[in-house]
């Protein structure tokens, strides 16, 4: 849905109604291959980067409602795995959208709260273990209030379309560095990942 929207705000057109129109699908196909104009380049400059993302394999919590609630999903991946693991096993805390908080309603948005154990618990109903894709990646490091990740994102697939990236179908991925709870909203940092498609 993040990347519907920022195709239409890039072109004036969803994918799918692009792809119902094949004059006008290679119009904008040309249209991409050309750099973004310069007023794309009014807002404020961020960094992005194409990195190469190792697969890893994750265990989650998957929570179903408001993201501003996301911290129940946390809380309980956290109790299985350190109430079997301990607290050391926690090599790294991720996230994985699979809903657009600006196009579903909080009731219907699903995430899953994910860890990166140093090793993996034993199988629970409660848990599910993901493997995540690997290849290229387009990344950009999000600083400050993990609720603004969401637009974060959106501006991620802005310049994704704006350069002409190809994204494959895999969910983003998002790193979270630190708990939130850990450092003030302004000091937090991390990294949001979309999966490039392999050419």
């Amino acid at each position: 849905q993040g990347f519907a929207r920022a195709m239409r705000k890039r072109v004036g057109a969803s994918p799918s109604e692009l792809a119902a129109d094949a004059d006008r699908l290679a119009a904008v196909g040309e249209s991409l291959k050309r750099p973004a104009s310069s007023s794309a380049s009014q807002s404020p400059a961020i960094a992005v980067e194409i990195v190469d993302f190792a697969p890893i394999q994750l265990v989650a919590v998957r929570n179903t409602g408001d993201y501003a609630e996301l911290n129940i999903g946390y809380n309980r991946v956290f109790e299985l795995v350190i109430g079997e693991l301990g607290e050391e096993s926690i090599q790294a805390i991720y996230g994985i959208p699979h809903h657009d908080p600006a196009t579903f309603g909080a009731s219907e948005l699903v995430f899953d709260c994910a860890i990166q154990p140093a090793r993996m618990p034993s199988a629970h109903e409660d848990l599910k273990v993901i493997e995540t894709p690997g290849g290229a990646c387009l990344h950009l490091v999000h600083e400050g209030d993990y609720d603004d990740i969401h637009t974060a994102t959106d501006q991620l697939y802005e310049i994704a379309i704006a350069h002409g990236l190809a994204l494959s179908d895999d969910l983003p991925l998002l790193h979270y560095r630190t708990p939130p709870d850990a450092l003030p909203e302004a000091d937090l940092r991390s990294d949001i990942y979309l999966f490039l498609a392999d050419i």
